[in-house]
């Protein structure tokens, strides 16, 4: 009786094991720069997150720097005001992103005057 319990323990804990090495390998530390696509200069405070969640991302540096944990094959989204968004799919552990500046035209002007 004591055998089967040994065995048992021994089965569940090797199953255990498993899991968590499992569960392991697919979260990635994923590390990169964001630059301008135009000027290639390095973009400070662009946001990156997990597309789809409400977990909190990250904000590049003050060198366009960036690093954030998410599951492998999951999507970037990365934004920025005045530039195109982009998403990116987390497939390696450096991806260096480039965003275009976004053009915005005005329709209207109002003048108000006292």
């Amino acid at each position: 009786m004591k055998t089967t319990d040994l065995k048992a323990t021994f089965v569940l804990a090797l199953l255990l094991a498993s899991v968590m090495i499992f569960a392991q390998t697919t979260l990635l530390t994923v590390t990169g720069t964001v630059t301008n696509a135009q000027t290639n200069s390095l973009l400070q405070g662009v946001a990156v997150n997990e597309k789809g969640t409400s977990k909190g991302g990250t904000v590049t540096d003050k060198n366009g720097n960036y690093s954030i944990r998410v599951e492998r094959g999951k999507t970037l989204v990365f934004t920025n005001l005045g530039y195109s968004s982009k998403e990116v799919l987390a497939n390696s552990d450096t991806i260096h992103v480039s965003l275009s500046p976004e053009s915005v035209v005005l329709n209207e002007t109002v003048l108000i005057a006292d």
